[in-house]
């Protein structure tokens, strides 16, 4: 596999292993390294003519997977590891019910299972990666809730263990991820609100370290100055990410004789919208008229609350096949720099929003 390594000047210095890789047939192949990939697994989707040139080729060119591949292929490690931190608010997020099972079918489609591995309460998620990688029990790892400085993608790339991460963080070389466009997404959620009338906003920010969250802020804050909404008119509440977070921003909002009751609540995670909506409607608000609701995810749950809700949802099951597609690629041989995609959700329309018809009576609320 690839690596990268810091020059003392600050440079990044490539170092590749001997030999031809999966990045230089795809090359001479004129296909994506994916596509050589799947033919040389054998996948049907692939074009005769296009396996039968890949196949030639790598014959030709003595192409051979790095070994950790080889491994994989002569099945003496057929799991890949998912390691769950401690405390995690994840338990309750019904997206990683969905993102886990995503991951879970890509990988049973190339004969490997997913292990998700938990910290105990005396141990340090790093010291979880090293015990299981000294232990042989996978062959690579999936990562999620980046953080910016991560030191889990520090340790696995100076152990040169395979990896992808779902998120991104900062980091002083290139590392093989897949991410949404959280700053966009939230921003065109602002627009749309804003277009429908809504002048009066709050944001749920979230307690989490992960960077989505931040950037999930980002996109509120630029959706905010493109719409040029009055400072009086914005508020940011910050809770945990669950539901019983959603509830308590509606409180802060809205009881005590908060005078910034908001037309439109923009939420950066299904399940706290979710809660958010329980306590609109327990304060007599009618949600998509009196006050509009939005989340993020796209989780099956939504589209069953009452009203249904609207949110920007994850494309889950490509995210979790491509992540696994990424990961194949790398143990394969491939760069892991060339892989930094960046999807974006898209624009699910329920009932939890609209136009702010009632917003005089839904101020003169108690």
């Amino acid at each position: 596999m690839a690596s990268t390594r810091s020059s003392a000047n600050g440079r990044r210095v490539k170092r590749r292993r001997a030999g031809i890789n999966i990045n230089d047939l795809a090359e001479r192949a004129g296909v994506a390294p994916a596509t050589v990939s799947r033919a040389l697994n054998g996948y049907t989707d692939i074009a005769e003519a296009t396996r039968e040139r890949i196949l030639s080729l790598a014959a030709e060119l003595n192409y051979q997977p790095s070994s950790r591949a080889r491994q994989l292929a002569r099945g003496r490690v057929e799991t890949v590891a998912f390691v769950l931190p401690r405390n995690s608010r994840n338990t309750h997020d019904p997206f990683l019910s969905d993102f886990l099972d995503a991951l879970a079918s890509a990988l049973s489609a190339r004969d490997h299972d997913l292990l998700v591995a938990t910290v105990r309460e005396d141990e340090d998620e790093i010291e979880v990666y090293r015990r299981l990688i000294a232990a042989g029990k996978c062959a690579g790892f999936i990562i999620t809730n980046s953080r910016d400085n991560d030191p889990r993608i520090s340790v696995l790339r100076d152990l040169n263990v395979p990896f992808v991460v779902y998120g991104r963080a900062s980091s002083d070389a290139p590392y093989p991820h897949l991410d949404m466009d959280n700053e966009a997404a939230i921003a065109g959620m602002v627009d749309h609100l804003f277009a429908l009338g809504h002048q009066r906003f709050a944001y749920v920010d979230l307690e989490e370290e992960a960077t989505f969250a931040r950037l999930r802020r980002v996109g509120f804050e630029l959706g905010v100055e493109r719409n040029a909404l009055l400072a009086d008119n914005v508020a940011i509440v910050r809770v945990p990410h669950t539901s019983a977070g959603g509830q308590s921003a509606i409180a802060t909002l809205f009881d005590g004789g908060n005078s910034h009751r908001p037309t439109a609540v923009v939420c950066p995670a299904d399940v706290v919208a979710i809660g958010a909506i329980q306590a609109v409607s327990a304060r007599g608000y009618d949600v998509g008229r009196d006050v509009s609701i939005t989340g993020y995810d796209g989780v099956p749950l939504g589209a069953y609350t009452a009203p249904p809700l609207t949110t920007m949802s994850q494309p889950t099951r490509e995210i979790g096949q491509q992540l696994v597609d990424i990961l194949f690629l790398v143990m394969e041989g491939a760069d892991p720099a060339q892989f930094d995609a960046v999807m974006m959700p898209t624009l699910v329309r329920r009932a939890s929003d609209g136009s702010p018809t009632l917003v005089e009576a839904a101020r003169a609320l108690p």
